[in-house]
Parts: structure tokens; sequence; C-alpha cells
């Protein structure tokens, strides 16, 4: 009946993709290849740098601008220039400006521009101010590592520290998720739960995620793992039970009626397969891993990291045709950090708005755990044979890959390995 039920509700959806797809790309055929258009919306995405260049998307334009004027999420601006049109894997159009004229409009010409736009634009400045307080505390590389890992904020990492979490495969430690929602949650449960009862302090609980999911910057990573986050507290609101699996299968889907082509979005692909791996993945790895004594405490450490990395190499391959051989162990070594990295960012993050002072301390002591964390990752990073690269790679190769290995789990379930609590395994 539950499985019936779900059903339901997940096939709607996966047609009102289709339709969406259908929809866009109907609507991006009628703009024909360096045709010269006037295009007026809002920044969509908060710009960020990249050489010589600011990036930007407005709508489903992709805007390449030069570094000054510097734009932010929320503005409403008015583009003329030549667009660039064109079609790339599995049919995905893509538009772009190249160095457009561009022309800050004030709301009241554009229309309107208040309610949740102006909040999400309010939330990305403010999570700019944070940033530009970190870096007051804290030197490079640390300074943008700790707003990574408290706001996902990448875009301002140094490039050769950047580049060294890629190589090791610790970036994702730079993209708010899972872990910094589960975090959140946990704080603002225990927060609300103080005062409010419970089906009071749910509801507040899930907005606290949403606020802090705009303040994170929105991106696929964290819009899939905030809504898994709400889906569960709906479900205890209601008294039901919550499956983690279909939770990610409800959140994919969901994201995908919004943004129809993020599917095609390598940051939307990795966010979902590694979470797909540690749900189902890490759980076979454990149970394997549990029998051998001398893992001890680390087995789930291991395992989880295991698990998402072998759900995510296909993915690694292809787009970037390199992945690390030790980044399980990079990983093992530094993800235990993450823990103090959030606590202490998050109060060096809310008391450099109101006690400046104060907030010095705690990034002092945060500055150890960064410290150790970036030198761990730079000497990895330094090993001539810690990444292996390759040429090119089919996605026909990965569907293999993915149905063999979900072959090996399933079977390892069948041999009654995995214990009911291994089942329920979530990181």
């Amino acid at each position: 009946m539950y499985f019936n039920r779900l059903l339901l509700l997940l096939i709607p959806l996966v047609l009102v993709w289709v339709f969406r797809v259908f929809l866009m790309t109907r609507n991006a055929e009628r703009y024909p290849d360096r045709s010269p258009v006037r295009v007026r919306g809002r920044v969509s995405s908060q710009p960020y740098q990249y050489k010589s260049k600011q990036i930007m998307e407005v709508g489903m334009i992709l805007v390449y601008t030069t570094p000054f004027p510097q734009y932010s999420y929320g503005d409403f601006v008015d583009l003329s220039g030549s667009l660039r049109r064109e079609v790339t894997g599995f049919g995905k159009p893509k538009m772009s400006l190249m160095y457009p004229t561009i022309r800050v409009v004030d709301k009241e010409e554009f229309g309107g521009g208040f309610g949740l736009i102006s909040l999400q634009a309010w939330l990305s400045r403010l999570r700019s101010r944070i940033h530009q307080n970190f870096s007051s505390f804290l030197p490079e590389p640390q300074a943008s590592l700790l707003s990574g890992v408290v706001l996902g904020a990448k875009g301002r990492i140094p490039d050769d520290f950047l580049t060294a979490l890629r190589r090791t495969g610790t970036i994702h430690v730079v993209v708010a998720s899972g872990y910094n929602v589960t975090m959140v949650a946990g704080l603002l449960s225990a927060l609300f739960l103080r005062f409010l009862s419970r089906r009071l302090a749910i509801p507040c609980v899930i907005v606290g995620i949403a606020l802090y999911a705009m303040l994170a910057g929105a991106d696929s990573p964290i819009i899939r793992a905030s809504i898994m986050g709400s889906l569960a507290f709906i479900a205890q609101y209601f008294g039901r039970q919550y499956l983690a699996v279909w939770g990610l299968v409800a959140a994919s889907l969901l994201m995908l009626v919004v943004s129809p082509f993020a599917l095609f979005d390598v940051g939307f692909e990795l966010s979902v397969a590694a979470t797909a791996g540690i749900l189902l993945v890490s759980p076979a790895i454990l149970g394997l891993l549990g029998r051998v004594r001398w893992f001890g405490y680390i087995a789930e450490e291991l395992a989880v990291t295991l698990g998402a990395q072998l759900a995510v190499l296909p993915i690694l391959l292809i787009y970037f045709r390199q992945a690390s051989w030790l980044s399980w162990l990079v990983n093992l070594l530094t993800v235990p950090l993450i823990p103090f990295l959030m606590v202490l960012g998050g109060v060096v993050a809310v008391t450099s708005l109101v006690w400046q002072e104060l907030a010095f301390v705690g990034a002092l002591l945060s500055w150890v755990p960064l410290t150790v964390f970036v030198s761990v990752v730079s000497w990895f990073d330094r090993l001539p044979f810690g990444v292996f690269q390759i040429s090119a790679l089919s996605w026909w190769w990965a569907i293999g890959y993915y149905l063999v290995l979900g072959y090996l789990v399933w079977r390892q379930s069948q041999k009654g390995r995995l214990t009911r609590e291994d089942r329920r395994f979530v990181s």
C-alpha cells in the first residue's frame, strides 16, 4: 500500500518533468544562434569570478561579463547582445551572452521584485558579509575553506587549493549539503522544542532549513538535502514512516520539475549519486567491514566514504576525466574535522555580525583544524601517483558500471549479510 501511494505521487512528477523539458526546448528554439536579443530579468544565481570574467545566470541564459561592476543575486537587469545558442549532450539547449550591454533596473521599473526574491537577495548579501568577516579574521585559504564548509561558498577559494580539493576528492566539504542540513536541523529542533510543542516546532524547523538553504546559495546539493530533511520532518509531523531512499527520489523529481535540465548538471548528478551511494552501497560495505575486527570504530566512516566514492566514480571520470586513488584515505583523515569546523564556523558567522572581538576568538580556535585540513589535502595533492586520468569515457560504460554495482549490493542483501540496523543506515 505504501509503495502504491508513492507511485501515485511520483508518476505525475515524472510526467510534469517531461512536459517541462518539451516546453523549455521549444522556447529555446525560438532564438536562432547569434541573433541580437534584448532580455529583461533578474540575476538568478550568485555571480562568481572566474579568471578575468564575472559569470551569472539570468533565467536560462548564462551571462559572461567583466569583473566590474559586480552584480548580486536578485539584481534586475536589462541585457542587450548577441545570443549564442547550442545544443549540448542529451539535447539540452544552452544559451549564453558574451559581454552584453547590462543596465541595472530598479524594482519599480521592472514591475515588482519583492517577496521571496528580495529575501534571497538579502540573504545573498548577508552571505557575502559573513565571508568578508571570515577573511578579516583568517588568512587564505583557511578563510575561504571555512566559508565553504559553513555556507558552501566555494567560488572564493584560491584556484590552487580548489584544484587540490578536486584532485583529492574532498571538494564536497565546501559544498553545503546533507551534513550541513543535519546539523542545522538538529540545532533548530533542540532550540524550538524548548519553547514550543512538537507540532509547532516542526514547521519552524522546516522554515529554518529553507532559509539556511537560501543563505548557502541554493545550489543543487543543498536544495536536495533540504527537501529530504523537510520530508523527514513532515513525516514526523503526520506520524508516518520516512524512508530515506524514497525521500531522495521525491526530492530529485521535485527539483527536476522546477528546473528540468538540472538532470544534466554535474552538481545535481554528483549530489544524487553520492547520497544514493551512502544510502544503498554503504550499508553493504559496512556489512562486510563489520566482519573484520581490526576495522573497529572506523568501519562506519570508511563505509560511508567508500559508498559515496564508488557511486560518483563514473560521473567524475566522464566530466573531469580523472579521479583520485587515495580519495577514500584523504576523506577518512579530513571528514572528522568537519563537525568542529561547522560548529566553530557557525559561532564565528553569527557573532561576527554583533561582536567582532568574540568572533575573532572563535576564528583563532578554528584556525587549527582548518590548517590541519589544508595541510593534509595539500600533502596528498603533491603525491605524483595520487590521481589517475583517462582520455574519455562513454555513458554506456557508466550504465554498465551502475548495473554491476547494483547487482552486487542486491546480492549482498540477499545473502542476509545486512542486518536490520544496516538496512536503515543513514549518514
